[in-house]
């Protein structure tokens, strides 16, 4: 695979959903230039977000209408910048209009082949299959990340979504600790051309960390990508939290994003 090949798979994460995917309460902006999203029970703008934008021509009208959008929704919304947003000054234009810098990552991806292999680890990872198990998914990303109540009970509404829709690709992981306690979870989802497995986050108990749990989540999804017929791990990862683990266990950075935010 080329190098464009692989910058595109590892955008693709953001946007490469089943067809047949309907979460109830979320609006969803699509067409060649667009791809937003917005969640009527989130405060997130891990939900409420622009993840591909490609305006190669009128980009101050287009954008404008992007934020209108969210604006009349009162809603704050994150806009991803990557290798291939239009137009090349879109970082800039988007500081004139009043977003912040919130966060940068960077696009890694590995062979599965290439791929690390690790020791049996005290932990023990599963996927989560039950709304109990889903609310452990959830309440560690809200511990992690920080979310009210209202954003938490909607995550949970999409991933019970998610997990009945038939012919699915992905799904949702969480290790415990040996008292059966939530430490840490995970995602993972195979692209459509069933090539790529995309490595969607994780998040880990500050009191478990440096403990194994990360190198548990990424071993299950691993195996897992080795099951599916994988030949692509991608991950679109946090400067200064999992890119440099990810960096030490031989993954490539290939491009970079920028996540944008505007407070309403």
């Amino acid at each position: 695979m080329n190098i464009d090949n692989v910058i595109l798979a590892i955008e693709a994460e953001q946007y490469d959903f089943e067809p047949t995917l309907r979460i109830p309460g979320l609006q969803e902006v699509r067409n060649e230039e667009l791809i937003l999203r917005l969640s009527e029970g989130s405060s997130s703008v891990f939900a409420n977000k622009v993840v591909r934008s490609v305006f190669t021509s009128n980009p101050e009208e287009k954008i404008r209408k992007v934020i209108d959008f969210y604006e009349s929704k009162q809603k704050s919304f994150a806009w991803w910048v990557g290798p291939k947003s239009q137009p090349y000054d879109l970082s800039l234009r988007l500081k004139s209009k009043g977003f912040t810098l919130e966060d940068e990552y960077v696009g890694l991806a590995t062979s599965v082949q290439q791929a690390p292999s690790f020791e049996s680890s005290q932990w023990t990872v599963r996927e989560a299959l039950t709304e109990p198990e889903l609310r452990n998914h959830v309440a560690i990303n809200a511990e992690v990340w920080g979310m009210d109540l209202t954003s938490v009970e909607a995550a949970i509404r999409e991933r019970m979504s998610y997990i009945s829709l038939p012919g699915r690709r992905g799904g949702y992981i969480v290790a415990y600790n040996n008292e059966g306690l939530p430490i840490g979870n995970g995602t993972f989802r195979i692209s459509s051309d069933g090539q790529t497995m995309y490595l969607i986050g994780s998040a880990v108990l500050p009191e478990y960390r440096n403990k194994g749990v990360y190198h548990s989540l990424l071993q299950y999804r691993i195996n897992k990508s080795k099951e599916e017929g994988c030949q692509l791990l991608t991950v679109q990862a946090r400067i200064g939290t999992s890119e440099p683990i990810l960096r030490r266990l031989g993954f490539k950075e290939y491009c970079k994003f920028e996540m944008f935010v505007k407070q309403f």
